[in-house]
């Protein structure tokens, strides 16, 4: 499932794929991406940061490099980082963040895809994808962690730190308002992943974002 950057809505019944694009005559043509690994020259079993694949600098440098509108995707990508901080999304490596040529956009990130939550499922990694200011885990990560990032991506420690509060403030919401539309449709046991799941976010977005968003 994918959102776009720009709106972050909804999940909805129904996913539109953004790497197809409808011909006139009915047919599908296939819209050219590349994920940060790729053009970052790194093979796709080295995806992780911390097996040699791209880190959030490295993530920035790229959109500076590609993008038509750096400014913006760069704002899109830290607003990613914390949405898959929150969400408890620990797979949110550079793989799933690509660039293309939207029709009529130019060079932008593509909508976001593989957004999910991981820490739910016992077995799966604990650690974050990427290092924020050298730490790899969610609930050790606080304001001094923040404002290295921001040095590292050469950013300002309260740019990070206003994005973290503004989605902070969006993600519980989000959550709820998409479990309650998807509510009629689950089995029980759907429903009651569904609010373990609402449970687990709100209470993740709390504690991460009382730490993290702190001024440093």
């Amino acid at each position: 499932m994918s959102t776009t950057a720009a709106t972050w809505s909804v999940p909805c019944t129904t996913a539109r794929r953004f790497d197809r694009q409808l011909r006139a005559d009915g047919t599908l043509a296939r819209l050219v991406q590349y994920d940060l690994c790729q053009l970052a020259g790194t093979v796709s079993d080295r995806k992780y940061e911390k097996e040699g694949g791209p880190g959030l600098a490295a993530s920035a440098d790229l959109i500076r490099r590609y993008s038509a509108q750096p400014a913006v995707d760069l704002r899109y990508l830290v607003r990613w980082v914390f949405f898959n901080l929150y969400v408890g999304n620990n797979d949110s490596h550079a793989k799933n963040l690509s660039i293309y040529s939207a029709p009529g956009g130019g060079v932008t990130l593509t909508p976001f895809y593989d957004l999910m939550c991981t820490r739910l499922y016992p077995g799966l990694s604990p650690e974050f994808a990427f290092a924020i200011g050298g730490e790899i885990r969610p609930g050790e990560m606080g304001a001094e962690h923040l404002a290295l990032l921001a040095r590292q991506l050469g950013m300002q420690p309260r740019f990070l730190a206003r994005q973290a509060r503004e989605m902070a403030d969006r993600v519980p919401t989000a959550i709820a308002q998409a479990s309650g539309e998807i509510a009629p449709s689950l089995t029980p046991s759907a429903h009651a992943l569904a609010e373990r799941l609402e449970r687990f976010v709100s209470s993740t977005t709390r504690k991460l974002a009382a730490g993290i968003s702190a001024a440093p």
